[in-house]
């Protein structure tokens, strides 16, 4: 690597080259390598930064995310919880740096289908992103999704209503592309409808999800063929 012969082998620019490498690694679900990587950047950071330095969190929350992926999830929540702790001893529990820890372990938890601690962790990130970035910001629409699934799971369909509405309304302002992942979002919100009744709407967002869907996988394999 590059950095490595310019800096030396524990130098945080390294680390931060690592990390990048390990995060394309990462979204290949090549995730032996990508987590090799980030513990040598995890390591780099905490000998020369310290223990208690905010870019060490980052880390911790890349490493946990490779946990998660394998559905280890209590070795993710530990590190999750270790970089959130980092936080907010850094920065104070209600500032916008600490959201994305606490988006992650909200995460873990309903995962875990430990909805009752998911909730409240969810709605304190969502709250952070909105105050720091506004409440139309596209960070706000994966917030909104979990919280909405958490709120599902807890059969609290007329509260997880409004914010399927918000996080589609965010994503087809913000995004105007439908992929795959917008599909998925159409289809849980048809649900939530049919859990409350109204089969009519949710029917209609059902077909639009499964429309989207059939067209991007359609399109994938074209993209293959050719």
């Amino acid at each position: 690597m590059i950095r490595e012969r310019a800096y030396g082998r524990r130098h945080p620019l390294v680390a931060t080259a690592l990390i990048a490498v390990a995060a394309i690694l990462h979204t290949q679900l090549r995730h032996e390598e990508a987590e090799q990587l980030y513990k040598r950047a995890l390591e780099i950071r905490e000998t020369i930064q310290g223990p208690d330095h905010p870019e060490l969190a980052v880390s911790l929350d890349n490493l946990a995310g490779i946990h998660f992926a394998r559905g280890e999830y209590r070795v993710a929540e530990e590190l999750n919880s270790r970089a959130l702790a980092i936080l907010e001893r850094a920065h104070g529990p209600s500032h916008p740096e600490v959201a994305g820890s606490l988006a992650n372990l909200g995460r873990l938890y309903s995962a875990q289908k430990m909805y009752d601690e998911a909730e409240p962790v969810v709605e304190l990130a969502l709250e952070l992103i909105e105050r720091s970035r506004g409440p139309e910001h596209p960070e706000t629409v994966n917030v909104l999704l979990n919280l909405a699934r958490v709120l599902v799971a807890q059969k609290k369909h007329s509260e997880a209503e409004p914010c399927f509405r918000r996080a589609l309304f965010i994503h087809e302002r913000c995004s105007k592309h439908e992929d795959l992942e917008f599909s998925e979002h159409l289809e849980d919100m048809g649900y939530c409808l049919r859990m409350l009744g109204r089969h009519g709407e949710a029917g209609e967002m059902l077909a639009r999800g499964r429309r989207i869907r059939l067209g991007a996988r359609n399109g994938q394999r074209a993209a293959i063929a050719v």
